[in-house]
Formats: C-alpha cells, structure tokens, sequence
C-alpha cells in the first residue's frame, strides 16, 4: 500500500487526466482489498477467541474431557469446511 501512495505523489504530475483517474481508482480498489483482508484476520481472531472461552468454560463446567470432545468436533467441522470451501478464511 505504502508504494502505491508513494508512486501516486511522484508520477501525478507527469499523468494525464485519464491515466490520474486510473491511478486513483488503483490506488482506492487497493485500500478495499487492504480493509477486507483485515476485516476477514479480525473476525477470524475473535472467532478463535470466542471458541477458547468457550472450551474453557465447558472444561470447568464438565472437565476436562468435554473440551476435548468439542474441540475435536470444530477440528471436524473446519476440515469439513475447508473442503468445501477450498479454504478456511
């Protein structure tokens, strides 16, 4: 990202107007991909947050066995998942 702002200060001046509309569009479809792909890492850090703080009240709730009995089941569901979607983003 910080090469594409970089290059749209030095060559705006030598643009024309069409190719200065080109390099903004550029420069803006870059920053929404940049934002999704941190959305997508952020509900993935507080999905995984979410499942620790529930295996860890199933743990105290009905030991430690039960947590690893859920937790074997979501390692199911992802690789279900992952085949079906091609990845588990």
């Amino acid at each position: 990202m910080f090469i594409s702002i970089y290059a749209t200060v030095i060559l705006w001046e030598y643009l024309e107007e069409v190719d200065r509309k080109i390099l903004t569009y550029f420069v803006r479809i870059c920053h929404l991909f940049v934002n999704r792909i941190l959305e997508i890492k952020s509900l993935d850090e507080i999905h995984k947050k979410i499942l620790q703080l529930r295996l860890t009240g199933l743990r105290k709730a009905h030991g430690p066995e039960e947590g690893s009995r859920v937790r074997g089941r979501l390692t199911g569901l992802r690789k279900a998942h992952e085949l079906e979607e091609g990845s588990w983003a």
